[in-house]
């Protein structure tokens, strides 16, 4: 699997509209990203641990509505991420059309 490198957290830049979401909205409408309108937020609790967690969100009160560090957001990397995404595609169509009755090929 290929690893992208493209944003420093250790989440990879996942999350609602965290930097690998955002990014990719702005490769295809940069006119609807308006990064600054938004600053970075912390990082999200480490849940890493072996021991069994419970987290519960009951308001949306005070959330922006995103998640990350934006600022690392930008069309080009969402480009990157929407090639990526192209190809994998490709490759699990490809891989399906050799191989239809393989399990799992879907």
């Amino acid at each position: 699997m290929a690893k992208l490198d493209l944003f420093h957290q250790s989440n990879g830049g996942h999350g609602h509209g965290g930097p690998l979401e955002t990014s990719a909205v702005a490769a295809f409408r940069p006119e609807r990203v308006h990064l600054d309108k938004a600053s970075d937020l912390p990082p999200p609790p480490d849940f890493s641990t072996e021991l069994p967690y419970y987290l519960e969100k009951s308001s949306a009160e005070g959330w922006p509505g995103y998640s990350g560090k934006v600022s690392e957001s930008s069309a080009d990397k969402g480009k990157q991420i929407v090639q990526m995404s192209e190809d994998r595609i490709v490759a699990l169509i490809q891989n399906w059309l050799k191989n239809p009755a393989a399990p799992g090929s879907w």
